[in-house]
């Protein structure tokens, strides 16, 4: 099974009221865009998680009992070509943090600096997967590939790059848009990939496509209201448009799993799908998928979650977008919320490894300024 930033990896471990986080990578100075300068911010060695983190999401031993690592900081480095970076889902496997970073925009429209990045877990330098993109979003780490999609209106692209011994290869392109997947104009935004196919969602079809990674027609699964998260395993692929819905993966019709208000994020574990739903994250078990079974709440008090990500022994973790600015977590044995860092930019992607939490901090565009307010990747500590 592979997961990435729709479907954040899960991984087992000891999570409990954590003291502190740090900035991994800070993407951008302070420079304002236009040419106003202000002060440079320094590069931060990135800590985090050794041990089996993974895209699969099956779930890993982490580590006993928390850690502290002070209080928080927020570092960063300097883009080498001077412009600004806007880092959005985050996925990780064994060794690195992975990210996507859509760059600027110039009224509306992407610049076209927008780039693939990672980063390895246990400190040093970032490295670029791809460069020059337009605007890349959605997110898959598998143990062959790195997957995204790279969305405008008026030209979007699912692209990919072999991991050969865990080195990236060169980018290619998977499915491009109106040249051959039969469909004409698309926006791709979050996506999975299972079986060698790719499944994502479509902002501007409004639909769930699929289309084999080897090249070939594409197909339209479902069309909707609103898909947005999506996840599969080796049974169906799932997604939420204003409730939990899935599909068999190897046909047949799609259906709906639970009724929804919300469009909201998805991920997996070996046993459950959960999803958000306004200020709640509700599990079903994969078995009782077909069945009477409903949806059981398992973390309430969200108010406006970006992705969420599941240790299956511990509890649900999230992030909080707007206002709040938040990354928490919920134990599933019982107990509220619990903040492990506050006063967040725009926290977005999010993913665990068995020793710490990753997150994109996705900045500010444009801020009060006109310009922007650098992103950045940030870790804490269990």
């Amino acid at each position: 099974m592979a997961v990435g930033a729709g479907a954040l990896a899960a991984t087992a471990g000891a999570w409990l009221v954590l003291g502190g986080c740090e900035a991994v990578l800070g993407l951008g100075d302070l420079q304002a865009r236009g040419g106003d300068s202000g002060s440079d911010v320094s590069t931060a060695d990135g800590t985090g998680g050794g041990g089996d983190g993974t895209t699969g999401g099956d779930g890993a031993t982490g580590a006993d009992g928390p850690s502290t690592d002070g209080g928080m900081t927020d570092t960063g480095t300097t883009d080498a070509a001077g412009l600004y970076l806007s880092p959005q889902r985050v996925a990780v496997d064994s060794s690195y943090v992975y990210w996507t970073d859509q760059g600027t925009f110039t009224q509306g429209a992407p610049d076209g600096d927008g780039k693939v990045m990672r980063a390895p877990l246990d400190g040093g330098a970032p490295e670029a997967i791809a460069t020059n993109q337009l605007a890349p979003y959605g997110l898959v780490v598998t143990e062959a590939a790195v997957y995204w999609t790279d969305f405008a209106f008026g030209g979007s692209d699912i692209m990919m790059a072999p991991l050969t011994g865990g080195v990236p290869g060169p980018p290619s392109t998977v499915v491009a848009d109106g040249s051959g997947n039969n469909m004409g104009l698309f926006v791709p935004m979050l996506l999975a990939v299972e079986q060698g196919i790719v499944y994502w969602t479509d902002r501007s079809l409004e639909a769930v496509v699929a289309q084999p990674v080897a090249g070939g027609a594409a197909t339209v699964i479902q069309y909707g209201t609103m898909p947005s998260d999506i996840a599969a395993d080796s049974s169906y692929v799932y997604w939420t448009d204003l409730g939990l819905w899935a599909a068999p993966l190897g046909g047949g019709s799609p259906f709906q799993i639970a009724a929804a208000s919300s469009s909201g994020p998805i991920t997996l574990d070996s046993t459950n799908v959960y999803y958000g739903d306004q200020g709640t994250i509700f599990a079903i078990a994969i078995a009782d998928i077909g069945t009477d079974a409903g949806p059981t709440p398992v973390a309430t008090g969200l108010n406006n979650a970006g992705a969420i990500a599941v240790d299956p022994a511990r509890g649900a973790y999230w992030t909080d977008e707007n206002p709040s600015g938040l990354v928490a977590w919920a134990p599933f044995d019982g107990g509220g919320p619990q903040t492990l860092a506050s006063q967040q930019l725009s926290p977005f992607g999010l993913a665990l490894t068995p020793s710490a939490v990753y997150w994109a901090d996705q900045g500010i565009f444009p801020n009060a300024d006109g310009g922007l307010t650098p992103g950045s990747v940030q870790s804490h500590s269990r």
